[in-house]
């Protein structure tokens, strides 16, 4: 979870760790009682620890802050260019093309499906875009829900009409 949310910057917050050392300790308790805390739920995601960003930031600054004054500026204006790019390009990918398929498919189901319809999706939910982008009165929609039990969920895959 925690390399997924900071990507690139995870190099930095870790600098911040093993070279800075007066790093803001005070935020290290919040850090790992959250991750501990969400760490014993059931239910994971990502955006359950999307709250630490600030503090992470801070110390990949930290890190950043180490870094320029121990290697000549040229080589410090690369690693920031090559981290800018990096970035870029992710959110490049991310924006555009992960995890696409959803979009297509609602887009899709958008121009065939009429009053009356019900549509069955066979993946958890949250992860399609329905109700944004089908604007028809009595279209129904169900996916399976996050606490779906295994035998449930044959039972859903078992009743779908081919």
């Amino acid at each position: 979870g925690l390399p997924a949310i900071l990507g690139t910057h995870m190099i930095f917050v870790a600098l911040a760790f093993i070279k800075h050392r007066d790093y803001p300790r005070q935020f290290l308790a919040v850090v790992i009682a959250s991750i501990v805390l969400f760490s014993v739920i059931s239910h994971k995601e990502f955006r359950f620890i999307q709250h630490l960003m600030p503090i992470f930031m801070i110390w990949a600054g930290l890190g950043l802050h180490w870094l320029s004054r121990h290697i000549d500026r040229s080589t410090l204006y690369a690693i920031i260019i090559g981290h800018t790019l990096v970035n870029a390009l992710v959110a490049f990918y991310i924006g555009f093309f992960h995890q696409r398929g959803t979009i297509s498919v609602i887009h899709d189901l958008s121009g065939r499906v009429t009053p009356g319809d019900q549509v069955v999706f066979l993946t958890p939910c949250h992860s399609t875009p329905f109700h944004s982008h089908i604007h028809q009165e009595g279209v129904g929609m169900r996916s399976l829900t996050v606490h779906q039990e295994a035998n449930n969920t044959k039972r859903v895959y078992s009743t779908v009409p081919h």
